[in-house]
């Protein structure tokens, strides 16, 4: 399974982190014993990275655990803020050169209508929970991620301002208000008291990696 496969790559890498520091840690007692270390305190701190690593590593293998009994649907969140995470930063990234590339704007009104686009997200979001919270989760993501790629879809085709405006103005804040907040209740609805603390911090790490992955691809 993919959990399987996440767990075991994070017990190979830490158990060769870990390795690596007691090798260290036993040469520079062994120098400091003979004498020949510099500082005697360098076998101390690589033995307290040492257990500091592991008591990491058996936090992040016992919280990846209490996810294994989770519903499917959480994975899917997550991939889901992954792939979001990336377009959103990816538009961002380029937006504002696209904007003075493809329809001359200044950067002015570029940067404008950039930050205009950032503030409409908060708005939307302020005034799409009511929505949320009768349409539901599934469709709610469903009507979000849709009509975000038609909105991106048509951008790539737009020639026009207007249709350029609607869409960067309109259609894309409402797309990423119904998508963000919603992934943020699909994970709290598919954990538990026991393991939230730790799904909600793996979320919010896809998202730091989909806005990492970002950058070097675009």
């Amino acid at each position: 399974s993919i959990l399987g496969e996440i767990l075991a790559t994070l017990r190979n890498v830490l158990r060769s982190a870990l390795v690596t520091l007691s090798i260290r840690s036993a040469g520079n007692d062994r120098n400091n014993f003979t004498g020949k270390g510099n500082l005697g305190n360098n076998g101390t701190m690589s033995s307290t990275l040492a257990a500091l690593i592991s008591n990491q590593y058996s936090k992040v293998t016992s919280g990846f655990q209490s996810l294994q009994s989770s519903p499917s649907e959480l994975w899917k969140a997550y991939l889901l803020k992954f792939l979001d995470s990336y377009a959103y930063f990816s538009f961002s990234l380029i937006f504002t050169i696209f904007l003075s590339h493809e329809f001359g704007m200044s950067d002015v009104r570029a940067g404008t209508i950039y930050g205009a686009w950032g503030a409409l997200i908060t708005v939307f979001g302020l005034v799409t929970g009511t929505i949320i919270d009768n349409l539901g989760v599934a469709k709610c993501l469903r009507i979000g991620f849709s009509l975000s790629f038609l909105t991106r879809l048509t951008l790539f085709f737009c020639t026009s301002e207007r249709v350029l405006l609607f869409c960067t103005l309109g259609a894309l804040p409402l797309a990423n208000c119904l998508g963000i907040p919603v992934l943020t209740v699909g994970i709290r609805r598919y954990t538990n008291d026991e393991n939230r603390g730790f799904a909600f911090g793996l979320f919010y790490v896809i998202m730091n990696v989909g806005a990492l992955v970002a950058g070097p691809l675009v």
